[in-house]
């Protein structure tokens, strides 16, 4: 938070918008709920409220993976040899139905998800070893709470076959007073990559009245 109002001191910027996708729209509805001043509108896309329910969609969407997948992701884990190539191909499989669906993924993706394998020190340490097994701090986020202190207008984004479903993102509508909740039909995690063209528009819009 220091290093975003860090910049918008000395760019002089007096209104803006904020933008935050997955752990950036957990970060945004936190700021937002500080009341900082010239914050005029906060998007949030692909976020959960609480890292509970985000969890407890991931093994929801877990559970319905081929068994053959399963039973690898189960062998590696209980033998705690998650970084065997067979595991992370497995992981894959999943990542594929609901991180981002546009195969071959996007060139962008692939440097993301290639640099998080060999550094992995901030989400490990952050989040845990995989998408279902959160065991860092991140496990016990919950803003459910802080987001009635939101006064801004809030676009919510979440997306049909996203990591976490619907009632990850309903919090969010609930607790905010001026919420805008929409829903992708044919992305999952990162809607900017496969649904863009409908993404930005709706982002677009809303930023601009």
């Amino acid at each position: 938070m220091a290093e975003l109002h860090n910049l918008i001191s000395k760019l002089k910027i007096s209104q803006w918008d904020l933008y935050g996708q997955s752990w950036g729209g957990m970060l945004g509805s936190y700021i937002a709920s500080q009341r900082p001043a010239g914050l005029r509108k906060l998007v949030i896309s692909n976020s959960p409220a609480n890292m509970q329910d985000w969890l407890k969609s991931c093994n929801e969407w877990r559970a319905e993976l081929p068994k053959e997948i399963n039973d690898t992701l189960l062998k590696h884990e209980r033998a705690g040899t998650i970084t065997d190539p067979e595991y992370e191909k497995a992981c894959d499989f999943f990542y594929e139905r609901h991180l981002c669906r546009t195969l071959p993924w996007p060139e962008a993706v692939t440097k993301t998800n290639d640099a998080i394998r060999e550094n992995p020190t901030v989400y490990h340490t952050m989040n845990g070893p995989t998408e279902f097994h959160v065991i860092g701090p991140l496990k016990d986020w919950d803003t459910t709470e802080r987001c009635k202190q939101i006064e801004v207008e809030v676009l919510v984004i979440s997306a049909r076959y996203d990591e976490g479903k619907e009632y990850v993102s309903a919090p969010f509508f609930r607790n905010i007073r001026k919420c805008k909740w929409i829903t992708l039909a044919e992305s999952s995690h990162m809607s900017m990559w496969e649904e863009g063209e409908k993404y930005n528009q709706i982002i677009g819009d809303f930023l601009s009245y």
